[in-house]
């Protein structure tokens, strides 16, 4: 998601428009659940759908970039740094790692398929 938010900013601004991050993270949460008509999601708050995800922005990849997280976010690091995701209320991802799977099966499987597309088999 942090890639595509990236790619939207970047877009914007090859065709001339200046966009700030802060309006692209807009586009992400409270805008992009207007355009799918939800309205249960899109914000914090009592009532609401209890999705959020925590990024560590004490890494490499934002180093130097810290007097504006918001724009840190949007244009640094990588996109695979979740720190946390909870979904529902419930822990999926935790220090990085899924918890409701076994990650390791699930990338040798993955990898298994992935072979045998390519095969043909």
């Amino acid at each position: 998601m942090l890639a595509e938010l990236r790619n939207c900013l970047l877009i914007h601004r090859l065709k001339g428009n200046f966009i700030d991050p802060i309006d692209i993270l807009k586009m992400a949460a409270p805008e992009g659940a207007k355009v799918l008509g939800r309205e249960e999601i899109g914000s914090i708050e009592k009532g609401m759908a209890a999705d959020i995800i925590l990024i560590n922005l004490n890494q490499i990849g934002y180093a130097g970039a810290m007097d504006d997280p918001v724009s840190a976010l949007v244009l640094c690091g990588d996109s695979q740094i979740v720190d946390t995701s909870i979904v529902n209320g419930e822990i999926a991802v935790k220090d990085g790692r899924l918890t409701k799977v076994n990650q390791e099966e699930l990338i040798k499987e993955a990898n298994n398929i992935s072979k045998k597309l390519l095969k043909g088999v």
